[in-house]
């Protein structure tokens, strides 16, 4: 539940509204921080876009904003 904190903190202070274009997190891999990507958006926390391909050696996604939950989830975790 760290991981999926620190994203939504990302993509909640990014100024445009939408979701960086990607996410760093020190001591995570893009694979797993992709995987967390996708437990958000099937969790309703967020809005995005799975971009995996078949060349894709696990799953990837963008994140592109935060729904109500999402806000809501990040309010309750302060």
């Amino acid at each position: 539940m760290d991981l999926i904190g620190e994203i939504l903190l990302q993509i909640e202070d990014y100024e445009s509204g939408y979701g960086p274009n990607k996410i760093i997190i020190n001591g995570y891999t893009n694979e797993h921080i992709f995987h967390h990507i996708l437990i958000i958006i099937d969790g309703g926390l967020g809005e995005g876009i799975d971009v995996s391909s078949m060349q894709s050696s696990s799953p990837q996604a963008r994140a592109r904003r935060l729904t109500w939950l999402g806000h809501g989830f990040i309010d309750a975790a302060r």
